[in-house]
């Protein structure tokens, strides 16, 4: 049944790195533009235009390969956010939100990311 499948899993490559993202947990905000409305008193509906960056968030398993510090200090990075139903996106100037803030136990941080619009690769 092609053209059937649903968006189950994401996966998130940050700067050649793919990350272990946890299923479930990641979210794309493409960015592009967002539209205010205006209206007249003629009742008129006009808009507003300006530009917004894209967001990618996702939690992630801490393990021994994860460099946090080298996350943490993401800047100007190539992000891309791989669906298994077959989209691909592309942010470029892609930077970490927030540093980290990973937890023991279940061994898990969310990581928040924005950059320029998203283009489909």
């Amino acid at each position: 049944m092609a053209g059937k499948k649903v968006m189950g899993r994401a996966f998130i490559t940050v700067a050649g790195q793919r990350l272990a993202s946890v299923p479930g947990t990641a979210k794309l905000n493409t960015g592009g533009v967002e539209r205010t409305p205006q209206l007249s008193d003629a009742g008129t509906v006009f808009y507003t235009e300006k530009p917004v960056q894209s967001e990618i968030e996702c939690d992630i398993l801490i393990t021994a390969e994860t460099d946090i510090l080298a996350l943490n200090n993401t800047t100007d990075a190539v992000v891309l956010f791989q669906a298994d139903s077959g989209q691909s996106y592309m942010v470029r100037n892609g930077a970490v939100a927030t540093p980290l803030n990973p937890q023991a136990g279940d061994g898990k941080a969310s990581v928040k990311m924005f950059g320029a619009p998203a283009e489909s690769v």
